[in-house]
């Protein structure tokens, strides 16, 4: 065996422990890094598509048409706005909550109120 080996592997000395440390720690510095987290694109909805969200939840056949035929969407900061004469909807695009925000909104997807 070298001198040189022999002062490395004979015993454990402070020399050895250095390298082996300055070993390790460039592995740690240099090793492989985890990519980064990349969220998904959000596919967006088209005006249409917004329409249909709305027309999907109306209980009658007949709110949906009306919904479809005469909706008209805008979309503002991930919100979508839906208007269907004097009906007003908004929904975020994410979650896809419908929400009506007035009473002929309301009547729109429930249909008529019972009569007492």
């Amino acid at each position: 065996m070298s001198s040189l080996s022999r002062l490395l592997f004979s015993r454990p000395t402070a020399l050895t422990m250095v390298l082996v440390i300055a070993v390790l720690f460039t592995l740690v510095i240099t090793g492989p890094r985890p990519a980064p987290l990349v969220s998904p694109p959000v596919q967006h909805l088209s005006e249409p598509a917004a329409v249909q969200v709305v027309a999907a939840l109306a209980r009658s056949p007949e709110a949906a048409d009306q919904i479809v035929a005469a909706g008209q969407a805008h979309r503002s900061d991930g919100m979508w706005f839906v208007t269907v004469n004097s009906a007003h909807f908004r929904f975020r695009e994410t979650t896809r909550l419908v929400v009506p925000e007035d009473e002929p909104a309301a009547a729109l997807l429930l249909g008529p109120s019972p009569s007492p």
